[in-house]
């Protein structure tokens, strides 16, 4: 508990008392500064600064009783204890600038993000008939320029022509001529008469007989391909698992593919040409198949109600949901499921051997 401060009438001593209380506030004071100087000495500044102020603070309050003689060397040493503080003040916010400097680094080349786009996905129709419809229009954007397939995940282009794509799409000239064939099936449906409803009708029955034809050929020539595909995977899970050895040589083996990539890096595996016409192909359909869509939104109308052409337009959005919808989804799939391995592979070769064959075990 501080004392109460001393007594005076013209800078005389009112009672020994008095004198008692100055001598030890101020031999307090210099105390204070003595440990001031000694954490300024050690680097401490921020104790400095708070033990300066309170020892110039203690010397301003015992000023005014003390004789004018002694008074002055007082006034002088509680001056440069404040000049102290000011400076401490100054270094240690030039300190905490730098630091924050340091935590956020200005660059050269500012890092510019790219994030996901907002979700401008049309939502889902109620009417079932047009959901297959609106999967094939959101399809079409995610192959042309990326879309959210789902609330939760969004599809680039990227993904659609990545290195490498024709390696594990299966029976992909046979997909390419069906595509074909259903843009050439579904052209006439671009300029029809909407208001000839036995002209809609026949076209209909028309595009549906040749449609599920062209399905029936392509699904002939899909478990062939599946089958050689299963073959070679087969063959490379055995070179696998014949390349397995020691810890070391698989190291080595890991180093050797890194650089081998690094330095090969403009020899990628780029997409077959028909890869490459796939794509578009694959494009056109789904754009086409819009057509469909506007027949049954214009038949949806309660003053245009036509059942037999409701029946076969129905007809027509299941096909294209379990036949078309299905292997994109299907070859979406894997190619989202490749581009998420690649990642994690070309992650994976910065570790240690070791460390790799113990994150393996934990997994599995």
């Amino acid at each position: 508990m501080e004392s109460p401060p001393p007594t005076s009438t013209n800078g005389v001593w009112d009672s020994e008392s008095d004198s008692s209380r100055i001598r030890r506030n101020l031999v307090s004071a210099l105390t204070v500064a003595q440990q001031a100087v000694c954490c300024d000495t050690e680097g401490d500044k921020s104790t400095a600064l708070m033990l300066y102020g309170e020892a110039a603070k203690q010397l301003e309050e015992i000023i005014p009783f003390i004789p004018d003689g002694h008074a002055d060397v007082l006034m002088k040493y509680s001056g440069v204890y404040n000049h102290r503080v000011s400076e401490l003040r100054d270094e240690l916010a030039r300190e905490e600038a730098r630091n924050s400097e340091y935590l956020v680094p200005e660059f050269a080349v500012q890092f510019n993000e790219h994030p996901v786009p907002p979700n401008t996905t049309p939502e889902v129709p109620e009417h079932g008939v047009r959901k297959p419809f609106w999967l094939m229009a959101v399809l079409s954007t995610s192959l042309q320029s990326g879309a959210f397939i789902t609330p939760d995940l969004y599809l680039t282009k990227e993904v659609w022509v990545q290195n490498g794509s024709h390696l594990v799409i299966k029976a992909v000239p046979a997909k390419t001529r069906y595509c074909e064939c259903v843009v050439d099936l579904l052209a006439p449906f671009q300029s029809i008469d909407l208001t000839d409803a036995a002209l809609v009708q026949k076209s209909l029955d028309g595009f549906l007989t040749n449609c599920e034809k062209a399905w029936k050929v392509l699904q002939k020539e899909i478990p062939s391909a599946e089958q050689h595909h299963t073959s070679n995977s087969q063959q490379q899970q055995q070179q696998q698992k014949d390349k397995k050895g020691t810890v070391s040589a698989v190291s080595h083996r890991a180093w050797n593919a890194l650089r081998s990539r690094m330095a090969d890096n403009s020899k990628k595996t780029e997409p077959s040409v028909t890869y490459n016409s796939y794509i578009p192909w694959l494009v056109s359909l789904l754009e086409a198949a819009q057509s469909i869509d506007q027949l049954i939104t214009y038949y949806a109308s309660p003053y245009l109600t036509n059942e037999k052409i409701s029946q076969r337009l129905t007809k027509i959005s299941h096909h294209f949901y379990y036949t078309t919808c299905s292997f994109i989804l299907k070859d979406a799939f894997t190619l989202l499921h490749r581009s998420m391995r690649k990642q994690r592979e070309s992650y994976s070769r910065l570790f240690p051997a070791h460390f790799l064959q113990e994150a393996t075990k934990a997994l599995s």
